[in-house]
């Protein structure tokens, strides 16, 4: 198989996706709130790192290999839509765009 296909080189993936959501987070927080909130997405990442493993162990094992890509795509699905939802634009002054 290709470098792709077998889960053998995958650090460049993190490394394209990493950096666009931290241009991302630094357009929609406030000035005031970017040091924060870029010093916590890593510290998030982490976490996820290493808790998804252990949580989806269990839907692996009682159910099926592909368990545990529907329970966390479902998970991520509602992730979006909350975040759609939670998160407000920024304007160039800093302050939260209201919407009408």
């Amino acid at each position: 198989m290709d470098a792709i296909g077998d889960g053998s080189n995958l650090g460049w993936r993190g490394g394209i996706l990493q950096p666009s959501i931290n241009s991302m987070i630094t357009k929609r927080v406030s000035q005031g709130d970017l040091g924060g909130t870029l010093g916590i997405s890593p510290a998030l990442l982490g976490s996820a790192n290493a808790a998804a493993p252990i949580f989806s162990g269990a839907p692996f094992g009682a159910f099926s290999a592909g368990m545990p890509f529907l329970v966390f795509g479902l998970i991520m699905t509602g992730l979006l839509f909350s975040s759609f939802r939670m998160i407000k634009p920024i304007d160039p002054a800093g302050q939260s765009v209201q919407e009408a």
